[in-house]
């Protein structure tokens, strides 16, 4: 029963859930927004097979564990932390081999664009 307060959190603590059935949304697909979408979804679909690749493009790689379900602890490599691999002499592959999941200690490393 809505009383006018229920979307306070202080007078519903949290028990009432509003659930939209639908939405609309008013989209001009010539908006800059859309543009900049765009642009993001073709900047995280491209991957590369070299380090110095990632770089190139600009990509941050989010690393997960690859050794179960529960385990999938993420984290994030900025383009910094890639460039010090590089300078390291590291390829991907070395790279994936060496990273090992801080949860569970497994290595094999699961890389994504990010």
């Amino acid at each position: 029963m809505d009383k006018g307060k229920d979307y306070e959190p202080t007078v519903n603590k949290g028990k009432h859930r509003f659930v939209a059935v639908s939405a609309e949304l008013g989209i001009d697909w010539n908006s800059d927004e859309i543009q900049q979408w765009r642009s993001d979804i073709e900047r995280l679909s491209r991957s590369s097979d070299t380090l110095t690749g990632w770089i190139e493009n600009n990509l941050e790689m989010i690393v997960r564990c690859g050794s179960g379900y529960f385990c999938r602890k993420p984290a994030i490599l900025t383009i910094n932390d890639l460039k010090q691999h590089v300078a390291a002499g590291l390829s991907l592959e070395d790279l994936k081999n060496r990273l090992k999941c801080s949860k569970c200690g497994k290595r094999g490393a699961r890389i994504a664009v990010f």
